[in-house]
């Protein structure tokens, strides 16, 4: 028996493998591409995301920490798996022994994960190379004395090296003055006789967004899941939202004018009102601050929030001309009828990014998959 819930998340999971089949398409025969499924597949769920994406095309598989690629280990998958993140060097065998690829992005990191390495065994690694973004990576003049590292080591098997670009699809300046700079890197690296199997910099605004590309690996996020990465590169049509967010009526109530609703009295009824409680609120991930949502949808129409978010609760005004009772549906992201909330308008509304939006989702508002 299923057990009832206040909010849940819809996701179409062939949404998501026909979002891959488009990739691939795009990628074309030059280049392949890793999916970036860290942060639980930007809160689609990990597995079954990355499942579907290997299905659509993918050949490789990305994630932010080593637990991510153990939980992805452990469904039973088997294809390449890079960290892109941090990871302490006393879990460099754990990563080794499952064929998990880690990134080194600093001479104190290949020092320290060639010392944790057992004799005899050898740790995949991907160099990062710091062009421009200011984040993880290794500054690009001093890449070669890391490379060299890597060379030297009997412990550590450089299959890879990236970089990361700070405003692909935005600055296509900055981004061709990334790409130089990272060339310049693998000139030295071909030099010195060194080189990599998988060569990749570009994200999902990089790959899709019509600038300039290099290597042989693409690296895709945000995109596989049907959101657009930024505004620069639009995905078109080829591409379709995997999730959406609902949740139901709790409670309908008339208030007379001058009625307030919510903490600190945020809002006053101008005249009588039709109020309805939703039990879903900011500790789900429906944001109250620095900005809240401007309205749900309720039979297809749309119906503004008002007063202020609380921790699991949240309210709404419904139309006089709405006939709804408790346990009617609402839709907080999504389609309902002819209408729409995209994860860009919740964006716009909270005042952040379609990324936060998806990954900022609590991991207690259930998942309904379906095909």
């Amino acid at each position: 028996m299923e057990v009832a819930t206040r909010c849940w998340l819809e996701i179409d999971l062939a949404a998501i493998e026909e979002n891959a089949r488009a990739i691939t398409k795009r990628a074309g025969p030059e280049r392949t591409w890793l999916a970036v499924v860290k942060a639980d597949g930007y809160g689609h769920g990990a597995v079954l995301a990355a499942e579907r994406a290997l299905a659509g095309g993918a050949d490789q598989l990305a994630v932010a920490a080593l637990e991510e690629a153990l939980a992805l280990r452990a469904a039973g998958i088997r294809r390449e798996i890079l960290v892109l993140g941090y990871c302490p060097a006393e879990y460099a065998p754990t990563a080794g022994e499952a064929g998990i690829a880690l990134t080194a992005f600093d001479l104190t990191t290949i020092a320290a994960y060639e010392a944790a390495m057992p004799a005899g065994k050898r740790l995949r690694v991907h160099l990062k190379v710091d062009t421009g973004m200011g984040r993880m990576g290794v500054l690009a003049n001093e890449a070669a004395v890391a490379i060299q590292a890597l060379r030297e080591s009997e412990r550590l098997a450089a299959t890879g090296i990236y970089t990361h670009f700070a405003s692909a699809a935005e600055d296509d300046d900055f981004t061709t003055w990334q790409i130089a700079l990272f060339e310049r890197v693998l000139a030295q690296a071909a030099a010195m006789g060194v080189s990599f199997s998988y060569i990749h910099a570009a994200n999902s605004a990089g790959s899709l967004g019509g600038g300039p590309q290099i290597g042989n690996l693409l690296r895709i996020g945000i995109a596989l899941y049907g959101l657009e990465p930024t505004p620069a590169a639009p995905l078109g049509d080829s591409f379709r939202p995997a999730l959406s967010w609902k949740t139901v009526i709790a409670q309908v109530k008339a208030l007379p004018a001058g009625h307030s609703v919510g903490y600190g009295r945020a809002y006053f009824t101008d005249s009588p009102q039709r109020i309805a409680i939703l039990p879903v609120g900011y500790s789900d991930g429906y944001r109250r601050a620095p900005a809240a949502a401007q309205h749900v949808l309720v039979c297809g129409r749309k119906c503004p929030v008002v007063g202020r978010v609380s921790m699991e609760k949240t309210a709404i005004r419904i139309h006089e001309d709405l006939a709804i009772v408790p346990g009617d549906e609402v839709v907080l992201l999504g389609k309902q009828g002819n209408a729409s909330i995209s994860a860009k308008t919740l964006a716009r509304w909270f005042g952040t990014i379609n990324y936060e939006v998806v990954t900022a989702i609590s991991a207690r508002v259930p998942r309904r998959y379906f095909n």
